[in-house]
């Protein structure tokens, strides 16, 4: 049985902060300071990497409203916003959750770690690598609102790619397209014309 499915059915009773039709926020019963509180989504999933993209996009928004009121009404000095994936991370409820602890100077909640010194080359060599072992630099270009400026970022990826302009439906068929966008995890947006690329 997952406690908190049984919160969000009423099964057992909860102190709600905040909730709307997919997202409950609520005191957590062990306050490890005052106003601790656990964003969690209604529908069940087991942790931060099984949710759907959507609903963790969503539990973020209501985290940061949230946090918001906790800092203002606690008169908190600040938060942390806290996730735990899998036991080996500390997570103790298989129910995805996010721990919002606000933060009081002298308080004595401890987020205790120790510093390692590895090698950062070779990290980066386990890391997902680009196909065809492409190099490549960060580079983020937003753009919210003209669409002159989308098509033109569009079409520099295409380029990037082997064609002269992008085309939505080859993107999707061409396998070395396909192939980036998945490795590098593109965000790409039509409806705003926001598209963050690495090339």
């Amino acid at each position: 049985m997952c406690i908190f499915c049984s919160i969000v059915k009423g099964e057992i009773p909860s102190q709600i902060v905040y909730q709307d039709e997919t997202t409950m926020a609520i005191l957590d019963i062990s306050q490890a300071t005052k106003g601790h509180t656990l964003v969690i989504p209604k529908k069940h999933f087991d942790n931060f990497l099984d949710v759907d993209d959507q609903t963790l996009a969503h539990m973020i928004t209501v985290s940061q409203k949230v946090g918001k009121k906790l800092v203002k009404n606690l008169n908190a000095d600040g938060i942390n916003i806290v996730n735990n994936c899998n036991e080996a991370a500390g997570q103790a409820v298989m129910h995805l959750h996010i721990h919002l602890i606000p933060r009081y100077y002298g308080d004595d909640y401890l987020m205790k770690g120790t510093a390692h010194d590895y090698n950062l080359d070779e990290v980066l060599k386990i890391s997902p690598k680009p196909v065809n072992d492409i190099k490549y630099v960060y580079q983020t270009v937003k753009l919210i609102s003209h669409p002159t400026n989308a098509t033109k970022t569009l079409n520099d990826f295409a380029k990037f790619t082997g064609y002269e302009k992008f085309d939505f439906n080859t993107a999707l068929k061409d396998d070395k397209q396909a192939k980036l966008l998945e490795h590098f995890n593109y965000t790409f947006k039509i409806e705003n014309f926001a598209f963050i690329i690495l090339k």
